[in-house]
């Protein structure tokens, strides 16, 4: 059994999630802007950002179908995040919930000095426990 401090903490979920984002989205537009335009490269579109497209685009025909295009990105980004929670909202329903406060007091009662029939320890543990 693991220690608490053996114990990851850290969102690295997270950064998993945003790295696999970023890829769906500079896939995403490597396939969709061809498909709206031919007057501006998919390199060009993912160099300008969400921010510079106009700058990327040569006629308001060409923004239209470079934005066209970044929906469809942006789209299957989207659909990630949705398939994510899809997955992780049932689990979380079948796991267990405990109040760490609660856990971190049961540790401190059984780590401490007093001997374990005392009924100072007993009253402490029922208080924790809530009965």
């Amino acid at each position: 059994m693991p220690s608490p401090a053996d114990v990851a903490t850290g969102n690295d979920s997270s950064a998993v999630g945003t790295a696999i984002g970023q890829a769906l989205l500079i896939d995403g537009l490597n396939v969709a802007v061809p498909r709206y335009t031919d007057a501006v490269t998919p390199a060009a579109v993912i160099q300008a950002g969400a921010t510079g497209l106009t700058a990327v685009a040569t006629s308001p025909t060409v923004l239209e179908a470079i934005r066209s295009a970044y929906v469809e990105a942006v789209r299957r980004t989207i659909i990630l995040g949705l398939a994510g929670i899809c997955m992780t909202v049932p689990v979380s329903f079948a796991m267990e919930w405990v109040n760490i406060k609660h856990v971190a007091e049961r540790r401190r009662i059984q780590e401490s000095d007093l001997p374990t029939g005392s009924e100072e320890a007993t009253t402490s543990v029922e208080k924790v426990e809530g009965f």
